[in-house]
């Protein structure tokens, strides 16, 4: 019996061990004066299919991609600039974005990274970081427009 208790604590315990930190959806950072985001999701994935390319990460690293949902606060219409906002691994250095989907249209062309944004509208924006990062890094810190922002995990 004691066995059984032991074995099903070892379980448990590994099982919360290995629960992956998801990110606070509802925290609200500032793009801009009159542009606001939240991150919905962040994931990691060995493979990333660029164009009709399909890149695989070194071993023991990743691809990271965000999910980002702005909202517009002002009454025009606003731009944002995806080449702004970077990314930065556990050693400070920067990660740029290699491509932009947004409802459903892929931006692979350098001078798309400019996404329009309208007046009083939401937008959902998912973004591709073009290096790889070991695997086992938490995602921590971005970079947008000039400002060091702390990614808040629940």
């Amino acid at each position: 019996m004691k066995k059984i208790v032991f074995l099903l604590f070892i379980v448990a315990f590994s099982a919360t061990a290995q629960k992956k930190q998801k990110v606070d959806k509802s925290h609200v950072y500032n793009y801009s004066e009159t542009l606001q985001f939240s991150i919905q999701k962040i994931t990691k994935a060995r493979t990333s299919n660029r164009g009709n390319v399909t890149y695989v990460a070194k071993k023991g690293t990743r691809f990271i991609s965000i999910m980002f949902k702005f909202e517009n606060k002002s009454s025009k219409e606003q731009v944002i600039d995806f080449e702004k906002i970077l990314l930065y691994d556990k050693n400070l250095n920067l990660i740029n974005i290699d491509f932009v989907v947004k409802a459903l249209k892929m931006t692979s062309r350098y001078d798309r990274y400019q996404q329009k944004l309208k007046a009083k509208k939401k937008g959902t924006y998912f973004v591709e970081f073009a290096a790889s990062i070991p695997k086992n890094d938490k995602i921590k810190t971005l970079n947008i427009n000039g400002q060091i922002i702390d990614i808040v995990y629940k």
